[in-house]
């Protein structure tokens, strides 16, 4: 089913599938005794059940997976069992059901601002994190990054692209330009305030990682992006924030530090949500559903805090 999508859509349609299976392969090879190559017949010794599906599930939350990405990789996975079922089901006796049906649901949109609020860390957790350093050089780039990410809401697929500290002067500014590897939205960042984080990253010695993604936007090698994925999680919830006693139910992992700029720029530097859609590299939408905190405290709050930017104005 992977190759027909490949014959059939897009790049980029082919590489989110592709890297779903990618993980699912992880996920066997994570535990050979318990998790074999699975059988899709009725009845095999090695038949695959929704059990599999779900401790699939766990794999990819233990490895620091946000709950969106989980949702789309058994959402992808899914699909492409479908497909397979619609075109082989005549040719095979005794097919199993589509094992990924029900493991994941998406959730609705208060869940999800509840969620998205829970995720975002604390500023005062960043300004701590530029206060201490590591020995071990790839630890102390891994906390260089985090910084980074907190700064500019570069997700970490775009932090496999070889271009991606290149500064571009404008008459304005300095700003970070690109494309999203994931969408193929531009994106563009004024680094007023991430210059200093920025500057800190490439004295360490800039990216502590090959490039994983080509100019085209696809994927060098999906499986090595997920294994650097998985070092990186590692340092900030193993390393990291042990070392600053932070205790909380989500582990830390590069998705927060992103999910983290972009609640603070959008409820706290309130800028315009049309703005960081550009910066993010999102639709207005994804911006809006998964950034904003629109509580009633928040909404009077932003209410009071434009009616006195226009007094101030009028005044002067």
């Amino acid at each position: 089913s992977l190759e027909e999508l490949k014959e059939n859509r897009e790049a980029r349609t082919y590489e989110g599938n592709k890297s779903s299976v990618n993980t699912f392969k992880d996920f066997i090879d994570s535990n050979k005794k318990i998790n074999s190559d699975f059988s899709i017949i009725r009845k095999n010794p090695r038949q695959m059940f929704r059990k599999h599906a779900m401790d699939y599930r766990k794999f990819l939350k233990i490895k620091g997976n946000a709950s969106s990405t989980i949702h789309i990789r058994l959402s992808n996975l899914k699909a492409l069992y479908n497909s397979y079922f619609n075109i082989h089901s005549d040719m095979f006796e005794n097919m199993i059901s589509n094992p990924f049906v029900g493991i994941s649901k998406q959730a609705d949109s208060e869940d999800r601002k509840k969620n998205a609020i829970e995720r975002a860390l604390p500023w005062a957790f960043i300004e701590e994190i530029k206060k201490i350093s590591f020995s071990n050089k790839k630890h102390e780039q891994y906390r260089a990054l985090a910084i980074f990410q907190a700064y500019t809401g570069i997700s970490f697929k775009d932090l496999g692209k070889k271009d991606v500290l290149k500064v571009t002067q404008t008459m304005k500014g300095k700003s970070l330009v690109g494309k999203r590897a994931k969408t193929g939205k531009d994106y563009s960042i004024d680094i007023t305030l991430a210059e200093d984080s920025l500057q800190n990253l490439i004295a360490v010695g800039g990216i502590p990682f090959d490039p994983f993604v080509n100019e085209d936007l696809s994927y060098i090698s999906a499986s090595k992006a997920s294994y650097e994925l998985q070092l990186y999680n590692e340092f900030l919830n193993d390393v990291l924030a042990k070392e600053l006693k932070f205790n909380d139910k989500e582990r830390l992992t590069s998705h927060r530090f992103r999910h983290t700029f972009g609640m603070t720029a959008l409820n706290l530097w309130r800028i315009d949500i049309h703005i960081l859609a550009e910066m993010m590299g999102d639709k207005i939408e994804t911006v809006l559903s998964t950034y904003a905190d629109l509580t009633k405290e928040n909404v009077l709050e932003q209410q009071r805090f434009a009616f006195k930017k226009f007094l101030q104005k009028a005044i002067s």
